[in-house]
């Protein structure tokens, strides 16, 4: 089976998806793969950094987001 997905920079993306169905289970249809960087915020207050600390790292540059042009 092929799915359709929305990708922030490459727009829609074709691939195949349900491999295998295991017995009566409903597959899911996932989201398309993160930009780099895209969830660092979320991770890193996983993790226990404050968003003060977190504005600090991305305004020294020891991380980034990478954005759509």
């Amino acid at each position: 089976m092929i799915a359709t997905y929305e990708h922030a920079w490459a727009g829609k993306l074709r691939v195949a998806w349900r491999y295998v169905q295991f017995g009566d289970t409903t597959p899911v249809q996932g989201k398309s793969t993160p930009l780099l960087g895209e969830q660092n915020r979320e991770v890193l207050r996983e993790v226990g950094y404050s968003d003060e600390a977190i504005d600090e790292l991305y305004a020294k540059g020891v991380i980034k987001t990478e954005t759509v042009s």
